[in-house]
């Protein structure tokens, strides 16, 4: 068993939605930034192959809650299909100005969401308990 499912299988893990917001491109419609931390998945524990592998299941986890598309989900860059794998501790550029890197153990996992609403993103991520546990289940694959 390697790092990433060692990890997985605690029962402490958490999951914290530390950003989503809208943002409005001319003539795209809204587009919703989210990044998830998964607490106690050891960012640099993780192999490159692990990363490579966790970042389009992470994106078709997030497209089957939402019920969209996994190509409408990004990586911040725009790689469809996929999300960006960040160690926890980053502060991304796009972050709120007071943003403290996160200390303990963790991963984040960021994309960018195509034709979202944010009510429905903050519903699905902050509010509902299954997403946790989807999200897991994708962190133990």
């Amino acid at each position: 068993q390697g790092p990433l499912k060692t990890a997985a299988m605690s029962l402490t893990q958490m999951l914290r939605l530390l950003l989503v917001v809208m943002v409005h491109t001319e003539g795209s419609g809204p587009w919703c930034h989210v990044d998830l931390l998964v607490e106690n998945i050891d960012y640099t524990a993780l192999t490159c192959s692990e990363k490579t592998a966790l970042a389009p299941q992470a994106a078709s986890m997030i497209a089957s809650q939402l019920q969209v598309s996994q190509e409408v989900v990004l990586t911040p860059t725009g790689k469809p299909g996929s999300v960006a794998v960040f160690p926890g501790s980053y502060v991304a550029p796009w972050a709120p100005a007071n943003r403290q890197p996160y200390t303990g153990k963790g991963t984040i996992l960021s994309c960018v969401i195509a034709s979202c609403s944010f009510h429905s993103v903050e519903q699905k991520f902050k509010q509902d308990p299954s997403v946790k546990e989807a999200i897991l289940n994708t962190v133990k694959a």
